[in-house]
């Protein structure tokens, strides 16, 4: 008989799955890894075989969030003609979530907790860091083509102006999370609005 053949990728899903959803109800101090083997139905050893520890684990269930909601987004940027209208199809998906955001949200305020622990200070900066850096990035390019089409002003900082679109977006997510405002997505649209027309060229189509 031929040895069972694993898909591995499948597997570290589905470990990643019940790890969201233990760690959504426990937060990350009162879950163990034997918690997580028992919601996905296997034993220790496997979650250890993929995930190295409980940090690595909860690292790789934020980090599966996020792609996530990055995959949608940029997805969704890519129709729009406008560096515009693309960063604001971006903004309209990462608030699209409502239904997960309860969930979702405790876990990045354990993961900001974490980075303020000495023994796993420098993994989680270092993990926050590239997602931000990923996500600031692909919005520079996005207006550095807005400048290239004439749509947005060439004197405009695209790596600069991507920074500032992360931070309000950031602020906005928690003031959500505190139940400061009905509609944080169309706060959101609204800044996006006027921020475009302060970096518009003049009779451009930002």
């Amino acid at each position: 008989m031929s040895p069972k053949v694993v898909d591995r990728e499948a597997k570290k899903a589905a470990l990643v799955a019940a790890a969201q959803r233990v760690f959504a109800a426990r937060g990350y101090a009162a879950t163990r890894i034997a918690d997580v083997a028992t919601e996905a139905g296997v034993g220790k050893g496997t979650v250890y075989e993929y995930f190295g520890s409980k940090q690595a684990l909860f690292l790789g269930v934020v980090t599966a969030v996020l792609e996530g909601f990055a995959l949608g987004a940029h997805e969704a940027a890519e129709t729009p003609t406008s560096a515009h209208e693309a960063l604001g199809a971006l903004i309209d998906a990462a608030f699209s979530h409502e239904s997960e955001f309860e969930q979702i949200f405790p876990l990045l305020l354990e993961c900001w907790q974490a980075s303020s622990r000495a023994d796993e200070r420098d993994l989680v900066r270092g993990w926050f860091a590239d997602t931000y850096r990923h996500f600031a990035d692909g919005t520079a390019d996005l207006l550095r083509a807005g400048i290239a089409r004439g749509e947005v002003r060439a004197d405009v900082d695209a790596d600069a102006a991507a920074a500032v679109i992360g931070a309000v977006l950031d602020g906005l997510f928690l003031q959500q999370w505190f139940g400061l405002h009905a509609s944080v997505a169309s706060l959101a649209r609204r800044f996006l609005d006027d921020f475009f027309r302060g970096i518009a060229a003049p009779g451009g189509a930002a």
